[in-house]
């Protein structure tokens, strides 16, 4: 990645409380302290965080907004912070709406895997980012240059392909890259887990520095404009990710 271009970092944060009292000890907001404190350990300085939250309550009051604004940005902080939460998408969809885009107004949710990071994109898009990475809030950072890594070839060309998006792996607490996953008789004609940890393993063993794969991990992924300003996460995702890696490269960086 050109460390001239601007990068934003992404982090889906779910939350599930019942009162805004809750908020300060609930268990998503723990864990995005320690994944927030991680990234002191990070050499670049020139980037934007960006924390996405979801939380799942019956019916949203402005108290929650408040409290989780206190909270957070109370972390020790070495970036600069930009939380999106459901307060800022009704203003977004107000804002739509006002514009004659009521119909994309309404596709517009901050919980659910795909949605919560469309949100993050709009975010990023909006203070003009060249290109996004995504982690999970219970995950941490422990290599200095992971900014470096991550966006290397972003945005570029490899062996004359465009690398418009890629994914990195996850080290487990037992440092393991490709973990088991117990077999299940109803995974007999689609052993997901199985295929998933083969596909590592080949990527794992592979002699060039990115390969191309038909799958890629949310939690550690990387985003040019060129690829996320014209296709965002779908809805059903789950059904058709498949379908666009195929239609478009993604690659996974070792």
């Amino acid at each position: 990645m050109n460390n001239n271009l601007k990068k934003s970092l992404i982090i889906p944060t779910y939350l599930k409380v019942k009162t805004p009292e809750e908020i300060p000890n609930a268990e998503g907001i723990l864990l995005l302290k320690r994944a927030m404190e991680s990234l002191f350990v990070l050499e670049d300085d020139e980037l934007t965080v960006i924390a996405v939250f979801c939380i799942d309550v019956p019916s949203w009051e402005d108290e929650f907004d408040t409290v989780l604004r206190k909270t957070v940005t109370d972390f020790p902080l070495k970036f600069p912070l930009i939380i999106f939460t459901e307060k800022n998408l009704k203003s977004l969809k107000e804002y739509l709406r006002g514009k004659g885009c009521g119909k994309m107004a309404d596709k517009l949710s901050a919980c659910g895997y795909s949605n919560i990071r469309n949100c993050g994109l709009v975010a990023a898009n909006t203070l003009g980012a060249d290109s996004v990475i995504f982690i999970d809030n219970d995950e941490v950072i422990e290599d200095k240059e992971f900014l470096k890594t991550a966006g290397e070839y972003a945005g570029a060309d490899y062996n004359g392909i465009k690398v418009d998006g890629k994914g990195g792996f996850y080290i487990s607490e037992e440092g393991e890259i490709v973990e088991k996953t117990a077999f299940h008789w109803w995974q007999i004609l689609w052993n997901k887990g199985k295929l998933i940890a083969e596909t590592m393993k080949k990527i794992l063993n592979a002699y060039e520095r990115l390969v191309e794969s038909p799958i890629i991990l949310g939690g550690n992924l990387v985003l040019h404009k060129n690829l996320f300003s014209i296709i965002p996460f779908c809805s059903y995702f789950v059904k058709i990710l498949e379908i666009l890696t195929l239609l478009y490269p993604v690659y996974a960086t070792k």
